[in-house]
């Protein structure tokens, strides 16, 4: 949605005859950000605040982009932008994305498109490919969408909890051994000195 901004000067000038500003920046849902600042004398506060608003706008857009990729969230209720200008910004991230972020970026998309919030009539829009050529990035994006679920659900071993059965004996022999230390013996041949201030 457009946004559009109400200026409020501030009622006192300054002893140099400068004046605080504030301006208001609503949607249609209603205020999104404000801003205030130490005007110079005799500016047109009126047009700085209108020249403002495409800076504030495409922050905002920007913003809300950057809030669906990491929330993995579904774009059924965008705020500042419609669901192709929404595409058009996760394009410029996909082509200048590497590693992990690429993989994650990939996810979103097939995730989006499972769920049949985008469809790939916007995405073939967005990339400016032919329906050919977007079968072959989709095939791309589904190996790496499932390269991420796989990194996201591996889990590493917790060593402690793979301590063989006579490891409270040890370290309670340890401990009153040697002062200060205990000595963990773990299976595959691995030692751990654990120091205790």
């Amino acid at each position: 949605m457009a946004i559009t901004v109400s200026v409020v000067p501030d009622a006192h000038t300054q002893r140099n005859g400068r004046r605080y500003v504030t301006e208001i920046y609503e949607d249609g849902i209603g205020e999104v950000t404000r801003r205030t600042y130490l005007a110079p004398v005799g500016a047109d506060y009126n047009q700085i605040a209108n020249d403002r608003i495409p800076q504030v706008q495409a922050s905002f857009e920007v913003s809300e982009k950057d809030e669906h990729l990491a929330q993995d969230l579904q774009p059924t209720n965008l705020r500042f932008q419609t669901v192709p200008d929404l595409l058009l910004k996760v394009r410029a991230d996909y082509l200048n994305s590497t590693g992990e972020e690429t993989c994650r970026i990939a996810k979103w998309i097939v995730d989006r498109l499972d769920d049949a919030t985008i469809n790939t009539s916007q995405c073939q829009t967005a990339w400016g490919v032919s329906p050919a050529e977007w079968n072959t990035i989709n095939g791309t994006m589904d190996t790496f969408a499932a390269a991420i679920v796989s990194v996201d659900g591996a889990v590493g071993e917790w060593l402690i909890s793979t301590l063989i059965p006579m490891q409270p004996a040890l370290i309670t022999a340890h401990r009153g051994q040697m002062p200060g230390r205990v000595l963990l013996l773990l299976p595959v041949e691995l030692v751990l000195v654990i120091g205790f201030l």
